[in-house]
C-alpha cells in the first residue's frame, strides 16, 4: 500500500492524473480548494501579423478524485469513484463465489475509504442491507488475496452499478 497523496481531476471527458502535471495542465490547491488548469493556445493578429500566446485556464467544474493508497489486481490505483469488481467467498455450510461490483467513496463520517453500493442477494444477506447507502470499509475486503478490478468509475460508467439481482 502507498502513502502518496495524488489525485485525479475529471473534466469535459478526460482525466488529469496529478503526478502527469506539467506544461499542459496544472493542480492548485487554493482556499476553497482542489483547481485544476490547462493550457490553451491561442493567436491575436493586432498588426497584422499573428502572434502566439499561452495561458492557463481554469477547468470550472472539474471533479477531483483522491488516491486510496490501494491498486487493483493488475497495479492500476485505485481512486474514489472508480468502480471494483471483486471475488467475495462464502461460507455458510457452503462454499461459494460471487462476483460483486461497488463504487469507492471516501466516508467523513468513518474517515476512511468504503466499498459502496455492492448490490447482491449473498451480500444483502450477510450485511442485513439493501446495498444502497450501505458502506463497506475496506478493511473488511482482504485487497492482497482477492481478485480486485478496476472495471471503471462513476463520472464515466454510471451504469456498472445497476447491477439487476
Amino acid at each position: 500500500m502507498s502513502n502518496a497523496t495524488k489525485y485525479r481531476a475529471f473534466y469535459d471527458g478526460e482525466f488529469y492524473l496529478s503526478d502527469d502535471q506539467g506544461e499542459e495542465f496544472m493542480f492548485e490547491l487554493n482556499p476553497d480548494g482542489w483547481s485544476l488548469s490547462i493550457m490553451d493556445h491561442y493567436f491575436e493578429s493586432g498588426s497584422g501579423a499573428a502572434e502566439e500566446y499561452y495561458r492557463y485556464i481554469e477547468a470550472k467544474g472539474a471533479i477531483f478524485d483522491q488516491f486510496t493508497g490501494r491498486s487493483d489486481t493488475e497495479g492500476n490505483e485505485l481512486f474514489a469513484h472508480d468502480i471494483i469488481a471483486f471475488t467475495f467467498w462464502w461460507f455458510d455450510g457452503n462454499e461459494c463465489v460471487t462476483l460483486l461490483t461497488g463504487e469507492i467513496v471516501y466516508s467523513e463520517e468513518h474517515m476512511s475509504y468504503q466499498l459502496k453500493g455492492v448490490k447482491n442477494k449473498e451480500w444483502q444477506a450477510h450485511t442485513g442491507e439493501d446495498g444502497s447507502d450501505y458502506l463497506t470499509p475496506f478493511s473488511e475486503l482482504n485487497f492482497e488475496d482477492a481478485d480486485f478490478h478496476r472495471i471503471g468509475n462513476s463520472h464515466q460508467n454510471p451504469e456498472l452499478l445497476e447491477v439487476v439481482l
